[in-house]
C-alpha cells in the first residue's frame, strides 16, 4: 500500500495494491501469473519452490503469498507450515490437482484461499487478490494496533507485528522508547488485545503501594515510567513478578512495564538478574523514533486531527500546505507534540480547515514556552542539588540516594550548575 504524499488531500483514498509472492516450480505458469498481477499495479517476486518460497519471504516480507500446492524439494504446504510459524500473512494455495482433502489441507493448514490451477489464468485472479489485501487492510484498520500505529515504514510495521505477537501470551512486557512516542498506546494496545480485556486496568505510580497478589488484584498492572521507581520499590516488584509466576496468577493477570531505559541499560541493574527479569528483557518490545518513519508524518498528522476534531465535537482536516508543514518540521517531541500542536491549532482555527499559518503560529509559540520551561527547569534542579547536598552534610554517595541517580550523575550536575562541594555547606 502507497503512504499518502504530503500534497495529497488526507481524505483521498489510494487504491489497495502491494507485495506479492509466487511460488511455482513451472517457469511459464509462473511468469505469466506474475506479469498478470504485475499488470494489475502489484509488485511481485518470484521463487521455484517452497525453499526458495521461503527464503523470498524472509527477505521481502510480502504481503500476500500464492504458491503452488504440489513441488518437488519443499511444497506449498510446508511453506505454509513454516509462514504460519511466525506472521498471519494471507497464503492461497492452488493445484492441478486439487480433491477434497487437499482442500481441507490446505485451509485446516491456514491457507486463505484454494484455488484450481484454471483460475489463475483468468483475469479474476488479481481482483481476487486484491479483495483478499483489502480485507487484510480493513481488518488492520478496526484494530487497536492500527488505530494507535498507523503508517507503511519498515519500523511501524515491525512494531504492529511485535505487538500483535505479543497481545496473546500471558508473559509480563517491556515497553521502552523515547517519551511522545507511544508507550502507553502500545501497553493500551496489548491490554486490548489480550485475555486481560474487559478486566480493570490500573496505572502504578512510583508511590503507588505494592499490592498483595492473594488479595483484590486487577486484571492488569501497568508500571509507568520504571525507571522513576526508587531502586529498592523496582525490586519489589521484581519480587512481586516471580510470585506471578510461581502461584500461576499470569494465567488471569497481566503486567506491563513503561520506561525510556533500554534493555541493555536494564541488563545492568541487579533487580534484572532474576528470572522475572529475564522475562521482561525477553519480552521487550522497542517503540521506534520517528526519525525511522518521516514518510508517514502526513498520514499520522492526518489521522491525529480527525481523531481530535471528532474528540471535540468538530469536524477538522489539514489543510495541503499544513500537511507539508508537519512533514518538514523537526519533532523533538516526537508523536505526541505533534498531537500537542493540532488540538491547540483546532481551538484557533475556524471553518473545517487548519491552515498552515495557524500551525506555524502554535509551533513559533511551543518554542518559546520550551525554552522558557527549560530555564525553569535547571533552576530548579540546582536548588534542589543544593538543598539535598546541604541536608547531607556534602555526602555524594547519601546526595545520589535521596536523588535517585548515580554518583557520577551528581558529580555531573555539580559540573553542569558549577557548585562548589564544600563538606557541611
Amino acid at each position: 500500500m502507497e503512504c499518502k504524499s504530503d500534497k495529497e488531500s488526507p481524505n483521498e483514498e489510494s487504491p489497495v495494491h502491494g507485495n506479492v509472492l509466487v511460488v511455482d516450480d513451472q517457469p511459464l505458469p509462473r511468469r505469466a501469473l506474475a506479469n498478470e498481477l504485475r499488470d494489475g499495479g502489484f509488485t511481485v517476486q518470484e521463487a521455484a519452490d517452497g525453499a526458495e518460497g521461503w527464503s523470498h519471504f524472509c527477505q521481502h516480507k510480502p504481503d500476500l503469498v500464492i504458491t503452488d500446492l504440489v513441488m518437488p524439494a519443499s511444497d506449498g504446504l510446508q511453506l505454509l507450515g513454516r509462514i504460519r510459524s511466525q506472521s498471519d500473512v494471507p497464503v492461497i494455495l492452488f493445484s492441478a490437482y486439487g480433491t477434497v482433502q487437499s482442500t481441507a489441507a490446505a485451509f485446516k493448514a491456514g491457507a486463505q484461499d484454494f484455488l484450481c490451477a484454471e483460475e489463475l489464468s483468468e483475469e479474476g485472479i488479481v481482483e481476487r487478490v486484491s479483495q483478499v489485501l483489502s480485507s487484510v487492510h480493513n481488518h488492520l484498520e478496526s484494530s487497536p494496533i492500527y488505530r494507535h500505529f498507523v503508517g507503511q515504514s519498515p519500523s511501524i510495521k515491525r512494531l504492529r507485528s511485535q505487538l500483535a505477537a505479543l497481545a496473546p501470551l500471558a508473559s509480563p512486557v517491556l515497553v521502552f522508547g523515547q517519551a511522545g512516542t507511544g508507550r502507553d498506546s502500545a501497553v493500551r494496545t496489548l491490554h486490548e488485545l489480550g485475555f486481560t480485556t474487559g478486566g480493570l486496568f490500573t496505572r502504578v505510580e512510583p508511590s503507588t503501594p505494592i499490592p498483595d497478589l492473594s488479595s483484590a488484584f486487577p486484571a492488569a498492572l501497568y508500571l509507568d515510567g520504571f525507571e522513576r521507581f526508587p531502586s529498592e520499590t523496582r525490586d519489589r516488584w521484581l519480587h512481586r513478578l516471580g510470585d506471578v509466576e510461581r502461584r500461576g496468577y499470569g494465567k488471569t493477570r497481566r503486567i506491563f512495564i513503561s520506561s525510556t531505559w533500554s534493555p541493555l541499560r536494564w541488563r545492568d541493574e541487579p533487580a534484572f538478574a532474576s528470572s522475572p527479569g529475564h522475562s521482561l528483557l525477553n519480552s521487550a518490545v522497542g517503540l521506534p523514533s520517528m526519525a525511522t518513519y518521516r514518510k508517514d508524518i502526513p498520514e499520522i498528522a492526518a489521522v491525529l486531527c480527525a481523531r481530535i476534531s471528532s474528540r471535540l465535537g468538530r469536524k477538522f482536516r489539514l489543510s495541503t500546505a499544513a500537511l507539508r508543514l508537519v512533514a518538514e518540521h523537526e519533532w523533538r517531541g516526537q508523536a505526541r507534540q505533534i498531537a500537542q500542536l493540532i488540538e491547540r491549532a483546532i481551538h484557533f482555527s475556524s471553518g473545517q480547515l487548519v491552515r498552515r499559518e495557524t500551525l506555524e503560529l502554535m509551533i513559533h509559540e511551543s518554542a518559546d514556552s520550551l525554552s522558557r520551561y527549560r530555564t525553569l527547569h535547571q533552576e530548579n534542579q540546582q536548588d534542589l542539588l543544593t538543598q539535598t547536598l546541604r541536608q547531607c552534610g556534602g555526602n555524594i554517595s547519601l546526595t545520589a540516594r535521596r536523588l535517585n541517580r548515580s554518583r557520577g550523575a551528581v558529580y555531573r550536575m555539580l559540573s553542569k550548575y558549577r557548585i562548589p562541594l564544600e563538606r557541611g555547606n
